[in-house]
């Protein structure tokens, strides 16, 4: 819903200049990034219900798991913070494969206008065979992605730029980007950055998805955060946070970990910002399935014949 009686995604570009949208663009991208990229470093097997990466629904929508509010309690035997820290980053950098789903909800308000929408994204990862698939609505604008080795194939449901709705586009990744893309899957080392003098709070046990699992709250470290997104490609300079604890209003990360193999099958985060002008929160959720298990990744048969643009 936006101010002004404005409605949609095409009237609140309209609205913004170049450096306005760009920059609102960005900041979407670099949270939605961080929940991507950190959520397989901590990935589970508990959850059932997810979207087969090869058959997506009418419209792009993605299905979410509808889950009842957990009863907390205390653990039989409580690990210790740091002890529990470690056994999540050793896991993390067994990841090889996964299937998740991220659920947002966000309120942006920029150039006077205030914006409410919610992003809805599924997600395939198979690292050894150097596959990726997402698919995600934003606002009703929705965006299907393959990467498949050093080609990436791109599909919207609207008109952006050079892009036609509705046509699948590919080009081909340079090398320097596509080795920089590959080294950013490296979760086990970007979770090490992530968690790199950060406060972790065990709030105790809570059942999700049939597993029983210790209910962490983490309190990164600002500095430590923002290089974690630097690790994972983000271009921290085009959003011009030059303060991170001015920028950041609130920061809270809660992970779901198994308490017997110690991966974490769902993390959520709220994130408040202030940056030149632009205000965003966001409450966001992780929850992956079939981690380390086969993960089907197939290119449909209209991206194989898709139009190729230059990079």
């Amino acid at each position: 819903m936006l101010d002004r009686e404005q409605s949609g995604s095409e009237s609140f570009q309209e609205m913004l200049s170049e450096d306005e949208m760009r920059k609102s663009r960005f900041l979407v991208a670099l949270l939605v990034i961080y929940m991507i990229m950190s959520a397989p470093a901590c990935g589970g097997n508990g959850v059932t219900e997810t979207a087969n990466p090869g058959q997506t629904e009418p419209g792009g929508s993605v299905s979410v798991p509808v889950q009842t509010v957990p009863q907390t309690t205390s653990p039989p035997v409580t690990p210790t913070p740091g002890a529990l820290l470690n056994s999540i980053t050793s896991t993390s950098a067994l990841l090889t494969s996964y299937e998740g789903k991220l659920t947002t909800v966000m309120n942006m308000s920029l150039a006077g206008m205030v914006m409410d929408f919610d992003i809805t994204a599924s997600m395939a990862v198979d690292i050894g065979s150097n596959k990726v698939f997402v698919d995600m609505n934003t606002a009703g604008v929705v965006t299907q992605m393959y990467i498949i080795n050093d080609t990436e194939y791109i599909k919207v449901n609207v008109p952006d730029g050079q892009l036609q709705a509705n046509v699948w586009y590919k080009f081909a990744l340079p090398a320097s980007d596509l080795r920089d893309m590959w080294l950013s899957q490296d979760l086990g080392k970007q979770y090490q950055i992530l968690l790199n003098q950060a406060s972790l709070t065990i709030l105790g046990t809570e059942q999700v998805g049939g597993k029983t699992c210790y209910k962490v709250k983490i309190s990164p470290d600002l500095g430590s955060f923002m290089a974690y997104l630097g690790a994972s490609g983000s271009n921290l300079a085009d959003l011009g946070i030059v303060d991170p604890a001015q920028a950041f209003k609130q920061l809270e990360v809660t992970f779901w970990v198994d308490t017997t193999t110690y991966m974490t099958i769902k993390t959520d985060m709220i994130v408040d910002i202030d940056v030149q002008g632009m205000k965003m929160k966001m409450t966001m959720s992780m929850v992956l399935d079939k981690v380390n298990q086969p993960v089907a990744i197939t290119l449909p048969i209209e991206a194989q014949t898709a139009v190729t643009l230059d990079y």
